[in-house]
């Protein structure tokens, strides 16, 4: 930290030591200066919006609507990462309330094959308690169409956009051919998995994530 405080006060002026210094105050958990420097650095002239969306560092204070406002005064409103098979914008968040298995995959088919079985089964026996189960790929949608079709798929399916990254609370970008999330019903990340679970492990990670009573908080439909 006084690294970069002895740079911001040698150059002022610069993007790099604000932006430097909202990062570490972000590490520490200090939201509220974390985007005061950040919006420091972007008065200042720091324009890499894909490396801010990746950034790690930057984590913690994602899910506060004020370094969402502040990117948009910058930059614009973003495009939506996800749309469904048809086209239509979607976005995570609109699954709060309810406990979300989240499947990412891309190009091998072999390890998103072996992992469909198991979240059909999971969607089928813990959906009307308060599970959503969601499978989210770069792939065609004419590829996901016909790979719903062969394993009677009864979740939704997403696509993510060409130059986009994944939305929080997932990896900004996921290098495994297949990765599971689980997320609560707030929307946190509670656990992550390479490559295909069976159902019995999936069930043990979500039953304690559900409502006690069905049926569950009702959230908005895409």
């Amino acid at each position: 930290m006084r690294l970069f405080e002895e740079a911001e006060r040698l150059a002022p002026a610069r993007p790099e030591p604000a932006y430097n210094l909202a990062c570490a105050h972000a590490l520490r958990g200090a939201a509220e200066e974390a985007i005061g420097w950040l919006e420091q650095a972007l008065a200042r002239g720091f324009d890499d919006a894909a490396h801010i969306a990746r950034d790690p560092d930057l984590d913690s204070i994602r899910d506060d609507p004020r370094f969402r406002a502040v990117l948009v005064r910058h930059f614009g409103e973003p495009p939506a990462p996800l749309s469904t098979l048809e086209g239509r914008a979607v976005r995570l968040e609109q699954l709060r309330g309810k406990v979300v298995v989240v499947l990412v995959w891309k190009a091998d088919l072999e390890p998103v094959r072996a992992a469909l079985p198991h979240l059909v089964r999971l969607k089928a026996e813990l959906g009307a308690l308060g599970l959503e189960v969601v499978g989210i790929s770069p792939e065609p949608p004419d590829v996901q169409q016909q790979l719903a079709a062969a394993h009677k798929v009864n979740f939704l399916l997403l696509r993510q956009r060409e130059g986009t990254s994944l939305p929080a609370p997932l990896d900004h970008a996921v290098q495994a051919p297949a990765v599971l999330y689980v997320l609560d019903r707030g929307g946190r990340l509670v656990h992550k998995l390479t490559g295909p679970a069976p159902f019995e492990d999936l069930a043990a990670l979500v039953q304690p994530l559900l409502p006690e009573q069905a049926p569950p908080e009702r959230v908005q439909a895409f």
